[in-house]
């Protein structure tokens, strides 16, 4: 019996240390829809200028809650918090509000 526990041990303190092996980040890649527009991905600025320029933006973000915007001439068109977890991607799309009202939200 005292094998069998000890086994288990080993078996769940080896899964947790493979656990902490992996990158200690996520990934946000965001899709931008608008063009001559700043935007903040987790505290880092992206200027979009031209429309060529809509390639999504990856970021690679530490675990936790983060904050995607985007603004044109200091107007805000678009703001989400979003949850980065360790080793995972999400994705993003940032869209003008006014335009597109009913869009839904992005999903991890």
């Amino acid at each position: 019996m005292r094998s069998v526990v000890a086994c288990v041990l080993g078996v769940s303190c080896l899964g947790w240390i493979v656990e902490l092996i992996g990158p200690p980040h996520g990934t946000a890649i965001v899709h931008v829809t608008e063009s001559a527009v700043e935007v903040s991905v987790g505290g880092r600025v992206f200027v979009v200028s031209q429309p060529h320029d809509l390639s999504p933006i990856v970021c690679k973000l530490p675990p936790g809650e983060h904050e995607l915007t985007m603004t044109r001439s200091g107007r805000e068109l678009y703001r989400e918090t979003f949850t980065i977890h360790r080793d995972r991607g999400t994705v993003l799309t940032a869209y003008d509000t006014a335009r597109y009202p009913k869009a839904t939200a992005s999903h991890e």
